[in-house]
């Protein structure tokens, strides 16, 4: 992922060399100006100038203006890109900012684990690199080197454990732990 600063001059080289190529001085048409889009959800804008100003849905930006975009998820901010606004249009499209499961529940060394979608097909990992998606599956298994550590026999017995991502953005149940020892099934 670039930084924040990469991020800044990379868009900001863009504008001056559009802007070198067009002649443009100044802006002064309102055609020119950009509309953060209406239907935001779970994202913070800011202008990069006037103060790291927060901005609204419908509001306005003048043209050679960056914004930068913040999706909160799960009450986590997550910084997801600047854009530029150039003749009336952001040079990058806003992101969707959904509700996920944490994924970062799941990074253990002693875990291994596949997503399937609600419709029960195999997630592939830049699906989800942000989060489980909601209505999603995941099977856990445990490493080669360890067993389930469950109350459920059924779980202990096959070292697997499913969970589903809730609307919430929770997992419908705590991820029980693998802990060292040799299991009975899918080791790898």
């Amino acid at each position: 992922m670039i930084g924040n600063k990469t991020s800044f001059y990379i868009l900001f080289t863009i504008f001056l060399v559009w802007k070198i190529q067009h002649g443009v001085t100044e802006s002064t048409d309102d055609e020119q100006r950009c509309q953060i889009p209406l239907n935001l959800e779970n994202m913070i804008v800011k202008r990069h100038m006037q103060g790291n100003a927060t901005m609204k849905p419908g509001d306005f930006v003048d043209e050679f203006e960056i914004v930068h975009l913040d999706c909160v998820i799960n009450n986590v901010r997550r910084y997801s890109g600047s854009s530029l606004c150039i003749d009336g249009e952001f040079s990058e499209q806003f992101p969707k900012c959904r509700t996920v499961c944490d994924q970062s529940l799941l990074n253990d060394l002693s875990i291994i684990y596949e997503v399937y979608s609600s419709s029960d097909q195999y997630l592939e990992a830049f699906v989800y690199r942000y989060g489980i998606p909601v209505n999603s599956r995941v099977e856990i298994w445990c490493a080669s080197g360890f067993r389930r550590n469950s109350r459920n026999t059924q779980n202990r017995v096959s070292n697997r454990q499913i969970l589903h991502c809730l609307e919430n953005g929770k997992f419908d149940q705590l991820i029980e732990p693998c802990i060292p020892g040799e299991s009975n099934e899918k080791e790898v």
